[in-house]
């Protein structure tokens, strides 16, 4: 198995990040940076490489990360979540990302990613959950990702209940 990362490593990431173990005696990563959005950039997000090889789970919901922080991120062998609402990643981030190929969720809620990044993703065939709400994202674009991987639920609008009909 994956051999626990030293403490250490796991200090230096400490000091820009939440860290706690993906499962329990798991040597697997959830990396967030609740609490401490306003301070994560691409430059913190390249000061995790020496723990890259142990995080499955990053959460990067309205930091200041960019499409530069996306091929560093896509190079994180076990990452198999990512959360990317609110930030300024384009559509560059997310074709960088499609190299990502073990990605099972990924939450682009809010981002500008169109068209162009969504088709990238066709490529990330382990991809369960795709979040897209309010992004340029058409319609055409999700229905041919959804060809792609079949089993993929992607969140396209937001379920909102049914008007109540006009007394």
């Amino acid at each position: 198995g994956l051999p626990m990362l030293s403490q250490d490593v796991l200090a230096a990431v400490r000091t820009r990040f939440s860290v706690e173990p993906a499962a329990a005696d798991s040597a697997l990563l959830r990396v967030t940076a609740f609490g401490r959005e306003s301070s994560i950039d691409d430059a913190a997000i390249a000061a995790l490489s020496s723990a890259s090889g142990h995080i499955a789970e990053l959460v990067l919901a309205r930091t200041h990360v960019t499409d530069a922080a996306m091929a560093t991120i896509a190079t994180m062998p076990r990452l198999v979540h990512i959360d990317l609402r609110g930030t300024k990643v384009t559509d560059d981030g997310v074709v960088a990302l499609g190299a990502a190929t073990q990605l099972r969720s990924l939450n682009l809620y809010g981002t500008s990613v169109g068209d162009r990044g969504i088709a990238a993703l066709s490529a990330c065939k382990n991809l369960e959950q795709i979040y897209v709400c309010e992004t340029p994202v058409s319609a055409a674009a999700v229905v041919a990702l959804k060809t792609s991987i079949p089993s993929a639920r992607i969140v396209f609008a937001a379920d909102l209940p049914e008007p109540m009909a006009d007394a």
